[in-house]
């Protein structure tokens, strides 16, 4: 996708969703986590920089969010925007491999 605002900076980015997990009722919390954990990480790459989304958060109006995207921009090779809680980190696979 591309989107371009009124000062004319373009954005392309690609929305990646993450399959929920099937026959789960054998595994275990933890192993579902880490098979969350595992399903997300294969989607990243060593150099991304990644962004938890979470209610709890930093909150940022509109051109405060902005403006720290755009200083992201310059600093990240790849911005990966992940929401819906941050529940996957906890498992220890993932939560090490960073």
């Amino acid at each position: 996708m591309i989107i371009e605002n009124a000062s004319n900076i373009t954005c392309l980015f690609d929305i990646t969703v993450i399959p929920e997990l099937k026959n789960t009722k054998k595994l275990s919390n933890e192993q579902q986590k880490g098979t969350r954990g595992e399903l997300i990480l294969s989607c990243l790459k060593p150099a991304d920089t990644v962004v938890l989304l979470d209610e709890h958060g930093k909150e940022f109006r509109s051109i405060e969010f902005a403006e720290w995207l755009q200083k992201e921009q310059h600093t990240a090779r790849r911005l990966v925007f992940r929401n819906r809680g941050a529940v996957w980190v906890f498992s220890s696979n993932v939560s090490t491999s960073k």
